[in-house]
Formats: structure tokens, C-alpha cells, sequence
């Protein structure tokens, strides 16, 4: 066992590590064509980095996530040069990085990954009533699901199995369809999902539920038992 992971240990408890490391452009891949990026995006941070030099005060930080299912980069963090509407900044500064042929740049290692002497990463489950659901992505808008309360814009949700199932059932009684539920993985950094709205209404959440503003991936669906009834 690695010291890292003996200290956690003590703690009794699963935790995510973060570390920096300095990693190559080159070495990094992204998720996204040329097709779906912002190529005027990737050409004024080519043009600033090659201006200035790349510092992540200015042009933001890439941050690299490791799970159980692979590893992505992220948005770690913001510089004065992101633009706010941009919604993938991370896939356009990696892009930059490698047009403007830089070395090595600090990056952000979030590793949520299970620990190796036996303490497993938390698994996270999305209830809905899509079929061939592939990402679960962030929500832009502030609309609850249920009820009046509403969600914070920029997170994607996630939460434990039983919490999927009966989200999954509540969706299906009042919109429609096949209840479904599907293992996803984080895309970076998680978070508790707040059992309050920012005016004080309950949101009705469950208090496993979990938010990310990267994301989640769908590892496989949860077979359920319902076919005979949809």
C-alpha cells in the first residue's frame, strides 16, 4: 500500500487524490472532431499563447480525470482569456497548446479511481426514461424535474441505484415511457447536490444525488424487470 493510500485508509473512507503534474500537449488526447469544435476559439488562444506564453492565469488549466472506466480531460479552471459562453474550453485549449507546439504545462490530476488495496470508488447511477443514453451532459437551463424547485444551470446529476430506480419510475409516471437506469462514470470532479434551491424550496432530491459540471459517461444499463410491462 502506498503511503497516499494508507493515509486514506485511516480515514475509513474512499476519497478522490489530486495532484499536478507537467504533461505534454502532445500526450493528451481529446473527445471532440475538428468538426465540433470552435475553430475561432482555438486560434485566438493559438495566437495569445504564442503572444504571451501559455500561463494558466491567462488561458485556464486543463485538468486530467482518471476512473475505473478510463480517463478524460476537463476544465479545471478558468483564466482571464475563457470565454464564458464557451462550453468546452478544455478540448479548445488542448487544441491550442498542440497548434502552438508547447512543451510541458501544468495539469490537474483528479484520480477517482478505487483504491488498490481494496477500498472501491463510489458507483453512480442516472435514472431516465431516454433509451441509448451515452452521456448524461450538463443542464443549461434551470428547470427542476420535479416539482417547483430548481437546478443550479451547469451540472449533470447522478446518484446511488435505488435513488436512479425511483427517479427513473417518477419520470416514467409523469412523461411517459419505459423506466431505465444507467451506470455512468464521472467526467471530473463530483459534488453533494444540494437538498435546497437558492429561494429556500425543497428540491425534492434524494440525499445521495450527486452533481458534476463535466458530466457523466454511461458505463451499461441496469437491466431493471420491466420489459413485460412497456
Amino acid at each position: 500500500m502506498t503511503l497516499v493510500w494508507a493515509e486514506i485508509a485511516k480515514l475509513g473512507q474512499w476519497q478522490p487524490l489530486d495532484s499536478e503534474e507537467h504533461i505534454h500537449p502532445g500526450e493528451l488526447t481529446g473527445s471532440t472532431t475538428s468538426d465540433e469544435r470552435d475553430q475561432g476559439h482555438v486560434d485566438r488562444l493559438t495566437r495569445s499563447i504564442l503572444h504571451h506564453g501559455y500561463s494558466p492565469e491567462r488561458h485556464g488549466q486543463l485538468g486530467l480525470n482518471l476512473t475505473d472506466h478510463g480517463e478524460n480531460i476537463y476544465h479545471h479552471a478558468s483564466g482571464i482569456e475563457t470565454y464564458p459562453e464557451d462550453h468546452q474550453p478544455h478540448e479548445h485549449l488542448l487544441q491550442a497548446l498542440q497548434d502552438a507546439g508547447y512543451g510541458e504545462v501544468p495539469v490537474h490530476i483528479h484520480d477517482q479511481q478505487s483504491d488498490p488495496d481494496g477500498e472501491p470508488a463510489p458507483r453512480y447511477y442516472h435514472g431516465t426514461t431516454e433509451s441509448d443514453l451515452e452521456h448524461v451532459r450538463p443542464n443549461h437551463s434551470t428547470r427542476g424535474t420535479f416539482g417547483p424547485a430548481t437546478h443550479a444551470p451547469g451540472y449533470a446529476y447522478a446518484t446511488g441505484l435505488e435513488s436512479a430506480k425511483d427517479y427513473a419510475e417518477r419520470a416514467a409516471d409523469q412523461h411517459g415511457g419505459r423506466p431505465r437506469v444507467f451506470e455512468v462514470h464521472p467526467r471530473g470532479p463530483v459534488e453533494d447536490d444540494p437538498k435546497f434551491d437558492a429561494a429556500g424550496n425543497n428540491r425534492g432530491n434524494n440525499l445521495d444525488d450527486k452533481r458534476s459540471r463535466h458530466g457523466f459517461s454511461v458505463v451499461g444499463e441496469v437491466p431493471l424487470g420491466h420489459d413485460e410491462e412497456y
